[in-house]
């Protein structure tokens, strides 16, 4: 649990998550959930999507006077380096699941083709 936020990492992350899927459709498919970690400026969310966290900021016009607050409550953000790793864990669930729904389409599998001719047993066939 987050011990400093104003807003639950849970429903700041979501914050988060609605506001890239209007800003940025299909975010997540950008986003290494292996890689990610919130508490670096270039692996977190923004980071990977942005090049930097100040960038992503920018880029979402949640930098100014209060760029930091807003990043809290987005759920970019926290404000002690413990929860970090809460937000990791938030936006992993999130990142995972949706590339887990959006993965999961019909496979066709190829069925095998034997264009070779019948051979009697005992008979040896060059190729």
């Amino acid at each position: 649990m987050c011990t400093a936020c104003e807003v639950p990492p849970a429903e700041a992350v979501q914050r988060g998550v609605a506001l890239l899927d209007e800003k940025r459709p299909d975010w997540w498919k950008e986003v290494d959930p292996d890689r990610l970690s919130m508490g670096s400026p270039w692996s977190c969310t923004l980071g990977q999507l942005y090049g930097s966290y100040g960038t992503g900021l920018k880029e979402l016009e949640l930098l100014g006077a209060f760029g930091r607050s807003l990043g809290v409550k987005y759920g970019f953000y926290a404000m002690s380096f413990e929860d970090y790793d809460e937000l990791t864990r938030l936006w992993r669930l999130e990142i995972n699941s949706r590339l887990n729904i959006k993965s999961i389409e019909p496979i066709t599998v190829p069925q095998p083709v034997n264009d070779l001719p019948e051979v009697e047993a005992g008979h040896l066939v060059l190729l």
